[in-house]
């Protein structure tokens, strides 16, 4: 199953499966012609699925054509029959799958009636652990649902503790691993935001430079730099002559008359 909370979830429609597959045990006839096709070369399980086929066959079809009767959906209809499998053979040693039984009833069904009724559940898998789980939590749900009224409410409020006491533990978890997520984005915003900034400015700079070298305002930018460059170049070469003769007025007067 996909949806673990789902799956999960179908615990409350078990008791109504469950009453469901027990009238259909009980009727008597059974005018379905055995097939062995859908056990072929399984013969380890050919003896579980002769003795139930005909009473599995008309608890599906009760759910294929009537599960708004019920109010059963597939889905739970379906996990309830897994379990029920598997708690049948709880207690034997067994050397095949539970799926395989499983799959051999929905194949046998369709193919009796020509139908793809089950197409969507048929290769679903419930692992062992899985079915001990749900089993835990429908022995669960069933002590609470007989002592409900009772005086009994040690059990149930012991229960509640331990609910709200996982529910506190899940949040905090949830709280710190939230945390780290918010930190782990900040720290990827942050450092995308400056390889986005050094990008943006060297495609401006790469713009500007192709801008410059280029285009015809380019060339009236270069031709000005230039411009200002001789004069500044100009007035540079003005300046040192301006200051030669300064350099020769700052020699000392009396070096004129000494001649000795």
């Amino acid at each position: 199953m996909k949806n673990r909370y789902l799956f999960y979830g179908n615990i409350l429609s078990i008791p109504k499966c469950e009453t469901l597959l027990d009238e259909t045990n009980n009727e008597d006839t059974c005018d379905i012609d055995y097939d062995d096709k859908p056990i072929k070369d399984q013969p380890k399980i050919e003896e579980f699925y002769k003795k139930n086929y005909c009473n599995i066959f008309s608890y599906l079809m009760k759910i294929h054509y009537r599960t708004d009767e019920y109010n059963i959906s597939k889905e739970a209809a379906l996990v309830y029959l897994y379990y029920w499998i598997y708690i049948k053979h709880t207690n034997k040693a067994r050397t095949y799958k539970i799926y395989d039984v499983f799959k051999a009833f929905l194949s046998g069904y369709e193919d009796l009636y020509r139908t793809q009724a089950y197409k969507d559940y048929i290769n679903n898998v419930i692992s062992d652990e899985e079915l001990k789980n749900l089993e835990a939590v429908f022995d669960v749900y069933m002590c609470l649902n007989k002592i409900k009224g009772h005086k009994e409410n040690g059990y149930c409020d012991t229960l509640i503790n331990i609910i709200n006491q996982y529910n506190t533990e899940i949040e905090s978890n949830s709280g710190k691993m939230d945390s780290n997520k918010i930190q782990a984005y900040n720290r990827s915003y942050n450092v995308a935001s400056i390889i986005i900034t050094v990008v943006i400015m060297m495609v401006v700079f790469f713009l500007l430079l192709i801008f410059y070298q280029f285009s015809s305002y380019g060339y009236c930018i270069r031709r000005r730099i230039n411009n200002i460059r001789k004069k500044w170049i100009h007035a540079d070469k003005e300046w040192n002559i301006l200051q030669s003769p300064e350099s020769f007025d700052s020699i000392p007067w009396n070096n004129n008359y000494n001649v000795i």
